[in-house]
């Protein structure tokens, strides 16, 4: 049975607004996430020219710097935060290719057990469940000019996909810089390019979907670094940072400092610049749940009005995906845990709407406070895009 565990009346939501970003592993997503999600894609590709937000801008923005320090091979400075602000920058794009797409969040493509470890080179389309089967097909793509695929991928070719070992070793390197961030780059970003082939083998790797989903996966275990840890731990090699491509000597608005970009929780972005800066949070579910709570020795405050949370997933009929709001982390074994770094804080005169295919659980950390217009409300939804 599903429940509501909280202690605040529920009221019913009265405005809509962008979702925040919920990123889950795409096999969690429904069935009408996935085809809003490749039709979105269609619409994005289809935008006209190389110019900003356009998808092909991407790929040619990242094959000019490709040698810069976005990658280890011009110094690997903003490997982090050069692809944390391109996800995002992406995601919402995507949002924005119709009224109806708002809801959508970028997928990760978790390569940890996504496929099997023991899978030979295969044909693609022989791997029921996995990305090349049944998500991301190169079928949906055969007009995208530039856009290639072997027809065979698998360990052993150019290319071999992380492990769970791999995920955990990054996680145990410290300092940031260099042995995380070099970790990172090396030992779980590389190898997915490579195995994949074609396109995501090089520069121009960002003109194949799969390369978002792989590097909010990299961007998510950057997080999960972060959040084992008390205080910040992320340092650059100078401050201010700014970001090839999203800086105006690259013809972007507004110089963007790496420094914004070490918590994914509060990210300070825009796209269009005829509107003022918004806050922006991302968070990572994982294995049918997500956890809203502080992190590095504070809580965590809602900026902004009427920001949707949501979070379901196909574990359960209708809809499943269980959201966790507190002072709280995620155990070895996918169990919640109380702990002491931060709770989830709503404050007065703010809005903030929560809603889950599962359980919404509010545990000790969890404040919301009413008051100035602000209201906060909780709901279990039916519908798979939530609204």
């Amino acid at each position: 049975m599903k429940n509501i565990l909280i202690s605040l009346s529920l009221v019913f939501c009265i405005s809509m607004a962008r979702a925040q970003h919920i990123r889950k592993n795409y096999q969690e997503m429904t069935a009408m996430e996935i085809a809003d999600y490749n039709n979105a894609l269609q619409i994005f590709w289809n935008s006209g020219s190389l110019a900003m937000n356009n998808h092909a801008w991407f790929a040619a923005m990242h094959n000019t710097h490709f040698g810069t320090n976005i990658h280890w091979g011009g110094g690997g400075q903003n490997f982090t935060s050069f692809h944390r602000y391109m996800l995002l920058h992406w995601e919402l794009v995507l949002q924005s290719t119709a009224a109806a797409y708002n809801y959508l969040q970028l997928p990760y493509w978790d390569w940890r057990i996504d496929p099997p470890k023991n899978a030979t080179p295969v044909n693609i389309g022989t791997l029921p469940g996995f990305w090349a089967y049944s998500f991301l097909p190169i079928t949906n793509f055969s007009t995208w000019t530039g856009l290639t695929r072997p027809t065979t991928f698998g360990p052993g070719l150019s290319g071999s996909l992380p492990t769970m070992a791999s995920y955990n070793t990054a996680l145990g390197q410290s300092p940031f810089w260099t042995n995380f961030s070099q970790d990172l780059e090396f030992n779980n970003h590389n190898g997915p390019h490579g195995y994949v082939g074609g396109t995501m083998g090089g520069g121009q790797s960002p003109l194949d979907p799969i390369f978002y989903c792989h590097h909010a996966m990299v961007d998510k275990i950057w997080q999960d670094w972060e959040d084992q840890t008390t205080g910040l731990q992320t340092t650059f090699p100078s401050s201010p940072y700014t970001i090839p491509v999203y800086n105006t000597i690259h013809g972007w608005g507004d110089n963007l400092d790496a420094n914004v970009t070490k918590d994914s929780r509060y990210l300070s972005f825009r796209w269009d610049f005829t509107i003022p800066f918004e806050s922006h949070d991302v968070w990572y579910a994982e294995n049918d749940k997500v956890l809203l709570d502080g992190a590095n020795g504070s809580d965590f405050f809602v900026s902004g009005n009427n920001k949707i949370y949501r979070y379901t997933t196909i574990s359960a009929a209708p809809l499943g995906g269980s959201m966790y709001i507190g002072d709280i982390y995620r155990d070895a074994f996918n169990n919640v845990q109380l702990d002491s770094k931060g709770g989830f804080v709503g404050p007065a005169a703010n809005s903030a709407h929560f809603r889950a295919g599962g359980d919404i659980t509010l545990l000790p950390g969890a404040a919301f406070y009413s008051g100035g217009g602000g209201a906060y409300t909780f709901g279990i939804i039916s519908a798979p895009n939530g609204f």
